[in-house]
């Protein structure tokens, strides 16, 4: 028996349920991406689908009430490393920029600092250093191991009280790294 998601809305209809079903199921796709490096073109699609649905009805909420229930869980489908495959992490990113109930000038209160997040304010403000300036960061970082300056790869950006905090790994020796960009 197939069951579509018009017919969950059918039965589930008055409820919270359709709604918490689309949400469960962007967290098991952003999951399962994360973990396997890549899926069908057509499931990314499915994917982002989804999750743009679940931004338009947080809009189309009167109130920030269902916003703030979910909105650690709607950040950290966001969030997650590693969905870079079919163009995927730039839509979701895409999609909560346009969520109305963020405040895109909070940096550390709505946007998830964990390791090995992109925040959504951190790579702005990172994208709007000019390129030049940002390949000199990036070929710039102390490397404890190799004692010198490398250049560090495989990086995620976060913000943290100081200014832009870039976290990954060593491109000669592969040991964490880390470089903040100061505000």
């Amino acid at each position: 028996m197939q069951v579509d998601l018009s017919d969950l809305k059918k039965i589930g209809k008055g409820t919270i349920l359709p709604f918490e079903l689309l949400v469960y199921f962007c967290e098991v796709a952003v999951e399962y991406i994360h973990e396997q490096g890549d899926i069908f073109e057509d499931m990314g699609d499915r994917f982002t689908d989804a999750y743009e649905e679940v931004v338009q009805i947080l809009n189309n909420e009167k109130t920030p009430d269902l916003f703030e229930q979910y909105k650690d869980r709607v950040q950290a489908i966001v969030n997650t490393p590693g969905c870079d495959c079919w163009g995927i992490h730039d839509s979701l990113n895409g999609s909560y920029s346009d969520l109305k109930w963020i405040d895109h000038d909070k940096e550390q209160d709505d946007i998830a600092n964990a390791s090995g997040v992109i925040s959504y304010a951190a790579m702005s403000k990172w994208l709007k250093i000019p390129e030049d300036i940002r390949q000199k960061y990036i070929s710039n970082v102390w490397c404890g191991r190799c004692l010198g300056a490398t250049s560090i790869k495989d990086f995620t950006a976060q913000l943290d009280k100081y200014g832009i905090a870039l976290q990954g790994i060593c491109s000669k020796c592969g040991h964490q790294v880390a470089r903040v960009i100061e505000k």
